[in-house]
């Protein structure tokens, strides 16, 4: 008599019964899924910096599809995906997720788009461009307190999620990145302003003075220099002494005031002299 494989069969049978198991409790979870109704709705918006373009009532209002309350209607009968879509469109919106747990609490978490840039047009156009340097509309009932640039710039708002065309606005946004990521130059600095050559300027939220940066190229350099000259001859000329300080040269900070005339060696200040001089030149070395 030939041996019998108890072993093979047991592992056989144990499939057999874990698959029906399995097939059983789909089933059971699917006519427990027809008779399960929404009971509640939980909406979660992401608040950043108190930016706050849309709220719990604007989600509340999309997700309505038709007028029909989602409250006590079938699971089964509502198509996460969609609202998921239906949330998505709406221009302040960069993600949704939608999802209904066991207890038939539907779950809704919205994350806003986060604006870095307010951007000026030449022709008066005005939008904002998102932390991924796309451009988004502006808020009937909201104004983000962020950075702006104003001046020649050309660029038109082409609609959801459009992208920059013009390679200075690119230039701005990648100069707005850098600013709002120092924590110093955040608080210093206010505005953007493109002059008619294109030269990129800065407005301090601290004294009257234009700083002319030029071009983004050396960046990181020419606001070492500014921070140089911030820290070493602004505290021995006053804060409104100066009306242009200019960055665009190699290795050099040259500024206007008038009444005084200062040189200042690099990269210790080492001497404040004052003459009758007007619009004159200051030169580190």
């Amino acid at each position: 008599m030939k041996n019998i494989p108890w072993t093979k069969i047991g592992i056989a049978l144990l499939w057999i019964l874990g698959v029906s198991t399995i097939l059983v409790s789909l089933a059971f979870t699917e006519i427990k899924k027809q008779e399960f109704k929404c009971k509640k709705i939980t909406i979660n918006v992401n608040k950043d910096d108190e930016d706050y373009f849309i709220n719990k009532q604007d989600i509340a209002a999309l997700i309505q599809i038709g007028g029909d309350s989602l409250l006590n209607k079938n699971i089964d009968a509502i198509d996460v995906k969609r609202l998921e879509k239906l949330i998505e469109d709406n221009k302040y919106i960069s993600n949704a997720e939608v999802f209904i747990d066991l207890n038939g609490e539907l779950f809704v978490n919205v994350k806003q788009r986060k604006p870095m840039l307010r951007i000026f047009t030449a022709d008066q156009h005005s939008f904002y461009l998102d932390e991924n340097g796309l451009k988004m509309p502006l808020s009937p009932n909201y104004s983000a307190k962020v950075l702006s640039a104003n001046g020649f710039i050309d660029e038109v708002y082409g609609g959801i999620y459009d992208s920059v065309k013009n390679p200075l606005l690119k230039d701005i946004f990648a100069l707005s990145q850098f600013i709002r990521k120092n924590e110093f130059w955040d608080a210093q600095i206010e505005q953007i302003y493109i002059e008619e050559n294109k030269d990129i300027t800065l407005i301090p939220r601290v004294g009257n003075q234009r700083i002319i940066l030029g071009s983004i190229e050396k960046m990181n350099e020419k606001f070492e220099k500014l921070y140089l000259f911030y820290t070493k001859a602004m505290p021995k000329a006053g804060w409104d002494a100066y009306s242009i300080i200019n960055l665009k040269f190699d290795n050099q900070i040259v500024a206007t005031k008038s009444g005084m005339s200062i040189v200042l060696p690099k990269p210790i200040i080492d001497s404040v002299a004052a003459t009758n001089k007007q619009d004159t030149t200051i030169t580190v070395l």
